[in-house]
């Protein structure tokens, strides 16, 4: 739902721009102001989620959502319409922070992987899908359907999660929520990505600068003042777990390889002498790797630890964009996308799995929540790194600049390879089993 939603409205901005007569600058705050708003409280959810319930949460998440998609649909003014954004991402904060962690419960421990893996193929799918819906509904009605267009998804969605997910059995007791924690880690997400974010879409101009800095002192700020909180937001004792510490690294690693090559690809086959749908159908390759490999990572799962897998999952990954990026042929650039995505559908759902296994059952909501948090981080690194090559090397029309940028990717996941292979046990541990008080029953 919401990478459909983030595909679709990406390609209205120009539709966007002369329906509200607002600068090309301004416009991009409808996608920024969403991818913000669900950055920022994430781990505050997560964690709320640990003591309400997470399924409660989850839920609750769906309705504002569909609130917040209708009120964008019947938007008056360009304000309004960045208002109802930001309803539409407070609901997918609260469905993101809970979805890996509901995922994980649901399943047994030998199913988790695939499990997993189909979550990483619905993410992949929304966001293959996401350009091409957006186009149609354009092309045949007007913007207004735009952002309605993901709520079908959640009215499935809705009822489905209230009959079928599980409810919480392994809650935190309720207590305050730790207001300072969750205001640093909001600070340091929106400084961060939205500096990035900012600074590749509207240049490395002062507000980027200040983004950037407001991130990291926040950032910086973050860890000596959780380890005198009673009650800290984010547990510093869970990242001190190699796997869930170097998982995250990890995984916003992925994203930024992924979302890096989902934008140089397109750049790259234009500047070949092809035209825009070729080079959708082209790039089309990388998520259709990924959608296609990642629910059969539990088999591989079963027969092969982390340590050796995820490893040689990057090293297919600079294996397929090196390929793609030194060739002309559209037929090795795509064979070369799609290795890459069968590579990163490996890596990344083996790595969901060494995350969540490495937290107690109890904390799995702000495990969840952190996840997702860093795919969004990986997702502007990416951006912001293509962009910036892009404008440094030429610009984008020529095949200089994407050749490099896709070329520089391939390091992403060499280096990655060589942390999982140096942090990740030789063998899968057991999940730990950590607990600050008495387990309580979700009710209702």
């Amino acid at each position: 739902m919401s990478q459909l939603d983030t595909g679709m409205v990406t390609v209205a901005y120009p539709t966007l721009h002369r329906a509200f007569r607002v600068p090309v600058s301004t416009v991009v705050w409808v996608g920024l102001s969403m991818l913000l708003t669900v950055v920022a409280p994430l781990v505050a959810f997560g964690k709320r989620a640990d003591m309400w319930g997470r399924k409660r949460v989850y839920v609750d998440g769906f309705v504002v959502f569909i609130l917040g998609a209708v009120a964008a649909a019947f938007s008056q003014s360009f304000a309004w319409l960045i208002v109802a954004r930001v309803v539409e991402g407070v609901g997918v904060a609260m469905v993101q922070a809970n979805s890996v962690a509901l995922v994980t419960a649901s399943v047994p421990r030998d199913k988790r992987a695939a499990a997993l893996g189909l979550q990483g193929t619905a993410q992949a799918a929304g966001l293959a899908l996401g350009p091409l819906v957006g186009g149609l509904v354009l092309a045949e009605l007007s913007w207004r359907w735009l952002f309605v267009a993901a709520v079908p998804v959640a009215l499935l969605a809705l009822p489905a999660a209230v009959l079928f997910l599980p409810r919480s059995r392994d809650l935190r007791p309720l207590v305050r929520l730790d207001l300072v924690g969750a205001a640093l880690i909001g600070v340091a997400a929106v400084g961060v990505i939205g500096g990035c974010t900012v600074g590749a879409r509207a240049g490395w101009h002062w507000s980027a600068a200040v983004l950037l800095g407001c991130g990291a002192l926040a950032a910086i700020a973050l860890v000596p003042v959780e380890r005198r909180i009673a009650n800290p937001l984010l547990d510093v004792r869970t990242l001190r777990d190699r796997r869930v510490a170097s998982g995250l690294v990890t995984a916003t690693l992925i994203y930024l390889a992924f979302f890096g090559a989902l934008v140089a690809t397109p750049f790259f086959v234009e500047a070949l002498g092809h035209s825009t749908t070729v080079a959708g159908i082209v790039t089309m390759a990388l998520p259709v790797g990924l959608a296609v490999v990642a629910p059969f990572a539990g088999i591989l799962r079963r027969h092969v630890v982390e340590r050796t897998a995820i490893p040689v999952a990057f090293v297919v990954i600079a294996a397929g964009l090196a390929c793609a990026a030194r060739s002309s042929e559209l037929g090795v650039i795509a064979a070369g996308l799609f290795a890459a995505g069968v590579g990163l559908g490996i890596a990344n759902t083996m790595n969901n799995v060494s995350i969540m296994e490495g937290v107690a059952a109890a904390d799995r909501g702000s495990a969840s929540a952190l996840v997702n948090m860093v795919r969004a981080l990986g997702t502007a690194l990416g951006l912001a790194l293509v962009t910036t090559m892009l404008s440094a090397l030429g610009g984008p029309h020529g095949v200089t600049g994407p050749r490099a940028a896709l070329t520089a990717l391939v390091i992403v996941p060499l280096v990655s390879a060589a942390v999982c292979f140096a942090v990740l046990p030789s063998k899968s541990p057991k999940p730990p089993v950590r607990s600050r008080g008495p387990s309580t029953v979700e009710g209702g």
